[in-house]
């Protein structure tokens, strides 16, 4: 049984202190850029969607989406601490009278099945580490309408498995001071890549990304998640396609591969 010392919610909730302007306008260009790459609609109307929101962290994309104004957005994850996160990043802006939060399981089928189903399901970096990877896929997606997108986002290490995971264990097992210590060794490599790749100062390293993240806080997260599974491309584009999805953009850039998959209409 992995030892597991790491809170996925702890940490978004300490990230989601951060939060500003900046961040969430970043997260909505993000998740409109990949719409429009995989749609080809630079018009995309959001005002008349229903979203499920699959693990929903620090609480930002389902903020990004509430304030394209959707019809609905539902907001759930495991960790009780991202549910905190959700909520107070919702009542920020408005009491969400179509905003719904609440903590829920993936893999509890009669949880699952009490969801809406939606016209964007979003579960970015999330069902990879539930421990039960495919049957997370399996009931996300079954919550996803006919024509409605599927946004996913699974990391990709199949090679480098055995020692990512070696290194998830490893700090999960020690106490708060080696923790520190592997987190200041990705922090200098960080600093270095802003160097060496960026040509700029090493005191700029934690940027936010293009997501709104800020390097940090996604260090942490690397480090500590466990459960963890991969899956390759191929793998993924086939489980879609034997479940009626139509791949319409793979992004695999970085170290989890980003898709968006639509529900095949009638």
């Amino acid at each position: 049984m992995e030892k597991i010392t790491f809170s996925f919610g702890e940490n978004w909730k300490n990230y989601s202190t951060t939060v500003d302007e900046k961040s969430i306008k970043m997260a909505q260009n993000d998740i409109k850029e990949k719409i429009e790459k995989a749609t080809g609609n630079t018009e995309y109307n959001f005002t008349n969607k229903t979203v499920l929101d699959i693990g929903c962290g620090s609480g930002i994309h389902s903020l990004s989406f509430f304030l394209w104004g959707v019809q609905s957005i539902y907001s759930f994850d495991y960790d009780i601490n991202s549910v905190e996160a959700t909520i107070a990043m919702r009542e920020h802006i408005s009491t969400g009278g179509n905003w719904h939060i609440e903590q829920g399981n993936i893999l509890d089928d009669a949880y699952v099945d009490s969801l809406p189903c939606s016209d964007i399901v979003y579960s970015w970096g999330c069902l990879h580490h539930t421990g039960n990877m495919w049957k997370a896929l399996d009931n996300a997606q079954s919550r996803l309408n006919k024509n409605g997108l599927w946004f996913l986002s699974i990391y990709q290490g199949v090679e480098t498995y055995k020692k990512d995971l070696f290194t998830k264990k490893t700090y999960n097992k020690l106490p708060l001071p080696g923790k520190k210590i592997m987190e200041a060794f990705q922090i200098l490599k960080a600093m270095a890549a802003c160097v060496i790749i960026g040509k700029e100062s090493p005191f700029k390293w934690n940027k936010k990304d293009k997501r709104g993240m800020t390097v940090y806080y996604n260090i942490v997260d690397w480090l500590g998640g466990l459960p963890y599974e991969v899956a390759s491309p191929a793998q993924i584009k086939e489980y879609g396609e034997k479940n009626g999805l139509e791949l319409l953009l793979t992004d695999p850039k970085d170290a989890c591969c980003i898709y968006i998959f639509r529900r095949k209409g009638v």
